[in-house]
């Protein structure tokens, strides 16, 4: 028997996490079909939706949607719209000062540990590794990204690791630490949106 919309609502104002389960066991299917009519790509639906739970959380409270499946579908359908927009102006401008905190470069490491340190933050090497990629340009940002993640609590610095450096999805990420899946989300959510005005203080377009 599936919750009521009203009940899953009445899990967001309590702030307990299980309303994005009971949110995804409901309209996933729905919310993941709008955004592969949209995108086309089945990764970059993956990270649409983990967007989207992220979205929900955080707009329920103040807002009390009358029809939960149409809020999701609706808030979706923005998401996806904007990753396109975002992926047609990087495809469009690949050599422009711009950076997606999705797409950072991992600097052609073959790696296979989730939670090895690709920058050196916790040796204070990043600046040596970056410099080999041989381009000024990038190697500014990513010492700046390193600068940001060495900032970061060590916790907090293995999931983002973990999703944008080893492409981990969120639920690998929550069973391997042993967290639940919306711990990881907000965590992302907080690191992303700290890196974003971290590197736009900088001068890095993001």
């Amino acid at each position: 028997m599936q919750v009521r919309d009203i009940d899953i609502i009445a899990l967001f104002d309590r702030r307990d996490e299980q309303a994005i389960a009971e949110m995804q066991r409901k309209y996933g299917s729905y919310c993941r079909t709008v955004a592969l009519n949209i995108l086309k790509n089945a990764s970059d639906v993956e990270e649409c939706l983990n967007d989207v739970w992220l979205k929900v959380w955080n707009s329920i409270p103040p807002a009390a949607p009358d029809d939960l499946k149409n809020y999701a579908g609706e808030v979706t359908r923005n998401t996806a719209l904007d990753m396109l927009r975002k992926r047609n102006t990087k495809r469009s401008n690949p050599a422009g000062g711009t950076v997606s905190l999705e797409d950072v470069d991992r600097g052609g490491q073959q790696v296979t540990d989730p939670w090895t340190d690709p920058l050196g933050v916790g040796s204070g090497s990043a600046g040596a590794t970056i410099a080999d990629g041989g381009d000024p340009s990038g190697a500014r940002t990513m010492g700046l990204v390193a600068d940001y993640l060495r900032t970061l609590k060590p916790k907090k610095r293995k999931i983002f690791f973990a999703r944008y450096y080893y492409e981990r999805s969120v639920d690998d990420i929550a069973r391997i630490m042993n967290i639940p899946r919306g711990t990881v989300l907000s965590n992302l959510n907080r690191t992303r949106e700290g890196l974003r005005a971290f590197l736009e203080a900088e001068g890095v377009e993001i």
